[in-house]
C-alpha cells in the first residue's frame, strides 16, 4: 500500500518492522557531507531535486531518531525471538557512537593545530576507503553460503578483513596530523571491536528475519550521524546507509555480501519521508506495496 505525502509531491512507501529505547544524538555536532549520485528509481529522483538522505536526516533531528526506535521496537514486538539480540543491535550502536565521540573529543585539538578540521579528516577517510572497497570487492566475490553457521564464519571472515583494511585507511588520515602509527592505531581499536560486532548481530538477526534488513540498517544509519565524521564512511562501506564510500551500487553490494539481502529500492527515501510525517498511522497489517514490491506493514511515526 501506499500514502500520500505532503513532501516533494511523493508517495510514501509503508515498510515492515521494528523499535527501541531512548537515544542520546547530539544533532548540531557537524556537518554531513552529501553521500553522492544514488542508482534505484527513487535515489534517481533524490538527486535531481537535491534531495539528499543524510541532509534531510539531520534536518529531521529527533523525528528521525524516534522513528528509528519505533522501528526498532515493532520489530522486536513482532519477532520475539529476535527480541534481545535486537536489544543487544542497539545498544552495540549505542556504545559506538559514544566510543567515537570520546575519539572526536581527543583528536580535535590535534588536528587543529595542523590547521584541519573534523569533515577534512572524514572526506580523506571516505577517499582511502574508496580503495578498501575495491579490494574487498575482490577478495570477497562470492556470495555468503546458505548454511547458516557456515555464513557466521564467512561473515566474521570478511568483517575482520575489512576492519583490518580499515583500520590501516585510517592510521594513513592519522599521519595527516602527525600522529604516529602505534598511537593512530591504539586509538581506532577503541571502536574497532564494536562495530565487528554491530556487523554480526545485525547479520545474525538477518540470516533469521531477512524482513528487517531494512529497519535495522536505517535505524543503525541514523543512530550514527552524530559521529558520522567517522562512522558514516566506515559503516555505510559496510552497508549501512544509501550509500558507500564510492559511487554506484556499493551499498547494495555490501548488503548482499555481509548480510546476505539487499535493502529494497526506494526504502531509503520512503522511511526517511515516514520520519518526518506529522501523523501516526499505527499498525494496520500485512500488505504487498505495489510501488517498489516490499511486502510491509502500515507503520507510522511520531513527529
Amino acid at each position: 500500500m501506499t500514502a500520500p505525502l505532503g513532501f516533494l509531491g511523493m508517495t510514501l512507501v509503508i515498510h515492515p518492522v521494528t523499535a527501541m529505547a531512548s537515544f542520546t544524538n547530539p544533532w548540531s555536532a557537524l556537518t554531513i557531507q552529501s553521500g553522492g549520485p544514488f542508482t534505484d528509481l527513487y535515489d534517481a529522483f533524490d538527486v535531481a531535486s537535491g534531495f539528499d538522505f543524510w541532509r534531510e536526516a539531520k534536518k529531521l533531528g529527533e523525528k528521525a531518531v524516534n522513528c528509528s526506535e519505533k522501528l526498532l521496537e515493532d520489530a522486536s514486538n513482532t519477532f520475539s525471538t529476535a527480541s534481545e539480540k535486537i536489544h543487544e543491535f542497539k545498544s552495540t550502536i549505542a556504545d559506538i557512537v559514544s566510543k567515537t565521540e570520546t575519539l572526536r573529543n581527543e583528536v580535535q585539538n590535534e588536528i587543529a593545530k595542523h590547521n584541519l578540521t573534523i569533515e577534512d579528516i572524514s572526506h580523506k577517510l571516505s577517499a582511502e576507503l574508496a580503495t578498501v572497497f575495491e579490494e574487498l570487492k575482490t577478495e570477497f566475490s562470492e556470495p555468503l553460503p546458505e548454511n547458516k553457521t557456515e555464513r557466521y564464519k564467512q561473515r566474521e571472515t570478511m568483517i575482520s578483513s575489512a576492519m583490518s583494511k580499515i583500520e590501516n585507511a585510517f592510521v594513513n588520515c592519522a599521519a595527516t596530523w602527525d600522529m604516529s602509527e602505534d598511537n593512530a592505531r591504539v586509538r581506532f581499536q577503541t571502536i574497532s571491536p564494536q562495530v565487528q560486532k554491530i556487523v554480526l548481530v545485525a547479520g545474525n538477526i538477518i540470516d533469521n528475519h531477512p524482513e528487517l534488513i531494512e529497519a535495522l540498517l536505517f535505524a543503525g544509519a541514523i543512530f550514527l550521524i552524530p559521529e558520522a565524521w567517522l562512522l558514516r564512511p566506515i559503516l555505510g562501506m559496510l552497508g549501512f546507509g544509501p550509500a558507500g564510500p564510492i559511487k554506484g551500487s556499493a551499498a547494495a553490494w555490501a548488503q548482499s555480501r555481509f548480510f546476505g539481502a539487499v535493502v529494497e529500492k526506494g526504502s531509503w527515501f520512503s522511511l526517511l519521508q515516514q520520519a518526518g510525517m506529522k501523523r501516526t498511522l499505527g499498525i494496520i497489517g500485512k500488505a504487498i506495496v505495489p510501488a517498489v514490491g516490499i511486502i510491509g506493514s502500515f507503520l507510522g511515526c511520531w513527529s
